[in-house]
């Protein structure tokens, strides 16, 4: 963010779309290790003969990663998407760091009507934060039956290659 800073200052432009492109840029770069350390443990699990198998009657990449690595880490993404949708969709500090951007983002919204002296502002951000808690809460029971119901058959035999 302050090489972004740096060349604006040098340029003398900043149009506010670039801000949230930036935003966007930092969230990114800054889930990237998280995502990296959720999957490494499934990654090193895998069993490296599903792959051989495939290779050696003729499927490429593709193949591999559909049959043999998709199938392990699929529950796993469906859980990143959650977490990662939920900090970036309420996430306050890079927003704040940036400045305001052509969008306005949920996380210092939020926090500029909580703290605002009108109650019906502040009865609206209640609202929406109770509401986005039970998407995410709900979102979350879904995906703990989804995930269960994948765990059985795999458990069992039926699913294997």
């Amino acid at each position: 963010m302050a090489l972004a800073n740096s060349i604006y200052k040098i340029i003398d432009f900043y149009h506010p779309t670039f801000g949230f492109l930036e935003i966007l840029v930092a969230y990114w770069l800054k889930e990237v290790p998280f995502v990296v350390f959720y999957l490494t443990v499934t990654y090193t699990s895998l069993d490296l003969n599903s792959r051989r198998l495939i290779q050696l009657f003729g499927g490429g990449k593709w193949q591999q990663f559909v049959h043999v690595e998709w199938i392990a880490i699929k529950g796993q993404v469906a859980e990143l998407f959650l977490i990662l949708l939920a900090f970036m969709l309420t996430a306050y500090e890079v927003p704040a760091l940036l400045g305001s951007s052509v969008y306005p983002l949920l996380g210092p919204t939020i926090l500029e009507y909580y703290y605002s002296i009108n109650l019906a502002d502040r009865l609206v951000i209640d609202v929406l934060l109770i509401s986005i808690s039970i998407v995410f809460v709900s979102a979350a029971f879904i995906l703990f039956y989804w995930t269960n119901r994948m765990k059985h058959p795999l458990g069992k035999g039926s699913r294997t290659l």
